[in-house]
């Protein structure tokens, strides 16, 4: 027999070389490993999933309302919501491929092309980069109403580190419309002369650092600029910095954001802003019990005057009925700083004469309650009230092409909203929502163009991630209009008779079938009901319209 000490010796070489063999193996088996990385687009809804948890859900966010009712004048919008994926690396089968870039091609009635196609990197540990095009134009000649829009937008996010980051961005947006408020019977007009081409071209970068740890600080920073410009030589030039501070002070989140911007607008003569933003926050955390406080401030120096303002701000919310209800009450105030872009997305046929003026929300109060039944019901309710200092009304003006000019008034805005989500199946769900407004100008007669009430009621169902049908059904309320008439020749206004705008129901439908994993086709109908209705006085938008189509992903 061996001895102790032998038996010592031969384990221990039987070790070096058991290790030895394994590290030749290992080294020969990482020369074959193939590493791919998987992760497939897909152009349309993610299939609804069952709720096993009680939500909590977000109250509704009530704002100053804007004159966008979110119904479609156009027989059909793109607005694909891209998300970058996030880095990430994994094994996957050999046979299974990545499909990260789309096309979509599809026509419609009145003459509505419409292409738009994505390319990005897919995914990777560091980097994500891609650029998105669009083009969509429609036409109905008997009446001048055309439009066209191209859009391009790039963007490249680099990791510097784990905890930082960098994202650049551009863009360029041509968007066509044409004037055809008029009334065709008795005034005609080439097409060529009642046209506006918006242009413009956007860049910026920002950067973020977070803390290694919840006491470090952490930083973020950025800047914006755009250009628009319109046919009619407008121009407007719009530059921000801005940056953020956040950091745990005695266990509770302290953040202070400050934005310096510069506005520049004009055609013969220009108009010149910059303003000052700091609204610092400071969120108590205390379980049951969180309270947001802070204060918005801001210095405004512009071509007529130099305002500084500061309004108290102050969110308390409380957990009524843990993962139930919640409610919250606050405080609120702020400065919105009316720029022409704002104006021509919220209503393009704009005249070319416009004057810039700072909307202020003096007060406003605002609370709601939002929770959830059980796994399939969830709900909310929000109000606020605010007074508003220079709001902007559109109205029409006398000229033959009835073109909207921007007049501003003071009122008293009460909103209610409540909000439904039912989740029936796991494979059908729909959303209801139903707003009441309640307005109460100052010199003007009504809040133009706006209605007192209004609803949304969105279905969708889908069947194993390979059809779907969503129907959305809008319903806007009555509302008044009002051509502006003027006493001489310097456009005194004066206030003309009002016309009210009969309630409306818009229902809009889109059905999408998946071949495979690469190929589908679509199926967009909007305005089922074949209204003729007037978003704009002296406006009508699009009737029944049909738009379908093929989309790829390669």
């Amino acid at each position: 027999m061996l001895k102790r000490k032998e038996k010592s010796k031969l384990a221990l070489v039987a070790l070096l070389l058991g290790l030895t063999l394994a590290s030749k193996a290992q080294e020969d088996t990482l020369r074959n490993i193939q590493t791919t990385v998987k992760g497939v687009y897909t152009f349309k809804v993610a299939e609804a999933k069952k709720l096993d948890y009680n939500p909590e859900v977000d109250p509704p966010k009530l704002n100053a309302p804007t004159l966008t009712y979110s119904i479609e004048e156009k027989a059909y919008t793109t607005k694909p919501e891209i998300i970058p994926a996030k880095p990430q690396g994994y094994n996957a089968r050999e046979n299974e491929r990545m499909y990260g870039n789309y096309t979509k091609i599809g026509y419609g009635m009145y003459n509505t092309p419409l292409f738009e196609t994505y390319f990005h990197n897919t995914r990777s540990k560091n980097i994500d980069y891609g650029i998105r095009y669009n083009f969509l134009s429609s036409e109905y000649l008997k009446t001048n109403q055309v439009f066209s829009d191209n859009t391009v937008l790039g963007h490249l996010t680099y990791n510097l580190t784990s905890a930082s980051k960098i994202n650049i961005h551009s863009g360029y947006e041509r968007n066509r419309i044409n004037w055809y408020g008029f009334n065709p019977d008795s005034a005609k007009f080439d097409i060529q002369t009642t046209k506006n081409i918006y242009n413009n071209f956007s860049i910026g970068s920002d950067f973020e650092k977070r803390g290694e740890s919840k006491n470090d600080f952490s930083y973020a920073a950025g800047i914006e600029y755009y250009f628009l410009k319109d046919r009619y030589r407008n121009k407007e030039n719009f530059f921000e910095a801005k940056g953020e501070v956040t950091k745990m002070v005695r266990q509770h989140l302290l953040t202070v954001p400050l934005s310096i911007s510069y506005t520049t607008f004009g055609k013969d003569t220009t108009y010149n802003r910059l303003s000052i933003d700091l609204n610092p926050r400071y969120f108590l955390d205390y379980g049951r019990l969180t309270l947001n406080v802070g204060f918005n401030s801001i210095l405004f120096h512009d071509s007529i005057d130099n305002k500084p303002f500061w309004y108290p701000y102050a969110d308390f919310k409380i957990k009524i009925i843990e993962n139930k209800l919640m409610g919250h009450l606050g405080v609120d105030g702020g400065v919105q700083q009316n720029t022409y872009s704002y104006f021509t997305k919220q209503n393009p046929f704009l005249d070319t004469v416009i004057e810039l003026k700072h909307t202020i929300n003096k007060v406003k109060v605002l609370g709601g309650l939002w929770g959830s039944i059980n796994n399939k019901i969830a709900f909310g309710i929000d109000a606020d009230f605010g007074n508003y200092l220079e709001m902007p009304f559109y109205l029409c003006d006398t000229t033959p092409l009835r073109k909207y000019i921007v007049v501003y008034d003071n009122i008293d805005i009460l909103n209610v909203k409540a909000t439904l989500q039912l989740q029936w199946a796991e494979k059908f769900k729909s959303t209801l929502e139903f707003s009441y407004h309640n307005y109460k100008p100052g010199d003007q007669l009504y809040y133009w163009n706006m209605p007192s009430l209004d609803a949304k009621l969105n279905l969708q169902y889908n069947y194993n991630n390979k059809f779907t049908a969503r129907v959305t059904t809008y319903y806007i309320g009555e509302r008044y209009g009002k051509n502006v008439e003027y006493r001489d020749p310097a456009k005194a206004a004066q206030n003309s008779e009002s016309v009210k705008l009969p309630a409306l129901v818009d229902v809009n439908i889109l059905l999408e079938y998946r071949y495979n994993k690469m190929i589908g086709v679509f199926l967009n109908g909007s305005n089922l009901t074949n209204q003729a209705y007037r978003r704009w006085l002296n406006y009508p938008g699009y009737k029944l319209s049909v738009l379908g189509g093929v989309a790829f992903t390669f």
